[in-house]
């Protein structure tokens, strides 16, 4: 991000944020002015409605000296999307925490910066996902239904139990449709896990007792005795009412 001390409002504000020497349009978040290049912004369905409209209100409203005012948003959230949009190459994309990431993702939506947005979503699902209730949340906020049967899987299958907190997030219904499919998995896998003791006469691995007709709790305990179908629990979500992407959305 180009920041240029130089410009000054007439009521003495400097200008904190600037990406372009070129024709800008200026927005106030509380007491900070930002200036975005104008074709930066008519990429934007939003902005461009406004840029294109024969006045954008008073006469000079948006340039240095009357921005438009923005409210609802904090001057956080501008600049987690600034770097966003400041972004050439997102194969270097800008370092942001997982909130940041929200604020950006946000705002793309909420004023229509559809490339930006593209660009976000694919790289947020590029991150290790350590919360997968974050992603439904942003799934459901922001109309990314692809994320939803990926998450909600994810959550099935941990060995992590589902907690209070995660609940109130997901909210009751999709809450208790999860803990139902994870009581299926952990069913499925004790039949599996039968059904293969029955073809063992005995422990095999070392230290075991000799003629140990059933398998111990260390053999029990082995990746092989834990194998989850991950296509049933798709299969499982996919038919799950409460699960419906269409209603989730």
């Amino acid at each position: 991000m180009m920041f240029d001390s130089n410009d000054v409002r007439s009521d003495g504000e400097s200008v904190e944020h600037v990406l372009t020497r070129n024709k800008a349009v200026y927005f106030q978040i509380e007491e900070t002015t930002f200036a975005i290049p104008e074709k930066s912004l008519l990429n934007s369905e939003f902005f461009a409605n406004m840029l294109t409209a024969k006045h954008l209100g008073e006469s000079k409203e948006g340039d240095l000296d009357n921005p438009i005012k923005l409210v609802g948003i904090t001057v956080a959230d501008m600049n987690s999307f600034m770097k966003a949009v400041e972004v050439r190459d997102w194969k270097c994309p800008p370092s942001l925490n997982l909130s940041e990431w929200t604020s950006a993702l946000r705002l793309s939506t909420m004023w229509s910066f559809l490339l930006i947005r593209g660009h976000i979503i694919r790289h947020i699902e590029s991150l290790p996902s350590p919360d997968p209730v974050w992603r439904i949340e942003l799934a459901r906020a922001f109309d990314i239904p692809k994320w939803l049967h990926p998450m909600y899987a994810e959550l099935c299958t941990r060995e992590k139990p589902l907690s209070a907190e995660e609940g109130i997030r997901l909210g009751i219904h999709t809450f208790a449709a999860l803990c139902r499919i994870r009581e299926q998995v952990k069913t499925r896998m004790l039949k599996v896990a039968i059904g293969k003791i029955r073809q063992v006469e005995y422990c095999r691995h070392q230290g075991a007792p000799v003629r140990q007709y059933v398998v111990c709790a260390h053999c029990i305990s082995q990746p092989q005795w834990q194998e989850v179908d991950e296509l049933l629990v798709v299969e499982a979500i996919s038919m799950t009412p409460d699960l419906a992407v269409s209603k989730a959305m």
